[in-house]
């Protein structure tokens, strides 16, 4: 009786997962040195070699989406664009709700960039929003949209 093998080393100069047929003896006495399995047992996946990378997609063909990603305002605070969110290979940990805010914010933010040193102080004295006459523009669009944020 001949049984069809894989094999799990080279060996006889055929290379590892090539498939080959044993006598019953061979086989058993290549098995328990390691050397081959049996072909009719179910092949096993290979080993994850990182296991902190993006899910791949499942027999489905949709992507698995982790859960342990950040939420809007995590992501937002490392200096990522809202509306990037959430990012690839993971799934959203915040509301709709939450997400079109921080669209919005990224977004007045955008218009306020767009204005000059000189319309930016008089918006925020518009506003009644604190502001100092040498304030950069990065430090004057900060402290309209917190002063907007407070008055909220």
């Amino acid at each position: 009786m001949m049984i069809k093998a894989i094999l799990t080393k080279p060996l006889d100069g055929h290379p590892e997962g090539a498939e080959r047929e044993f006598s019953k003896g061979d086989f058993e006495r290549l098995k328990a040195k390691g050397a081959v399995r049996d072909a009719r047992e179910g092949k096993a996946a290979p080993d994850v070699r990182n296991k902190k990378a993006p899910a791949v997609a499942n027999k489905s063909g949709s992507p698995v989406l982790r859960d342990d990603g950040p939420t809007v305002a995590e992501y937002v605070a490392a200096g990522y664009l809202a509306s990037n969110y959430p990012p690839e290979g993971y799934a959203s940990r915040s509301t709709d709700e939450e997400i079109a805010a921080a669209v919005a914010d990224e977004s007045a933010k955008a218009e306020l960039e767009k204005l000059t040193n000189k319309q930016l102080q008089e918006l925020a004295k518009q506003e009644d929003i604190a502001v100092e006459g040498d304030d950069n523009k990065a430090t004057l669009v900060g402290k309209i949209l917190a002063g907007r944020a407070a008055k909220a």
